[in-house]
């Protein structure tokens, strides 16, 4: 994923934490560009090990199972 905040990936994410921060569900004392980028590194992660395993486990569910836990550390909701 390119690391600007002002195309693709990144900025869907970013809009969106700047989203749930207003609609008060994520905590606002996070960065909300740090937390877009934490979001997408560790599905990077799980891209790459997926790929690393030719596709061995179903992708969308491992992907949800890991950023799940780090959503809900910071959610308020």
């Amino acid at each position: 994923f390119p690391v600007s905040y002002e195309t693709g990936a990144m900025s869907i994410m970013f809009k969106l934490v700047e989203e749930a921060q207003k609609n008060g569900e994520l905590k606002i004392d996070i960065d909300p560009k740090q937390f877009a980028l934490d979001i997408l590194t560790i599905a990077r992660g799980v891209i790459y090990h997926w790929c690393q395993v030719k596709g061995a486990f179903p992708l969308k569910e491992k992907a949800t199972l890991m950023v799940w836990p780090y959503i809900k550390f910071y959610s308020l909701k």
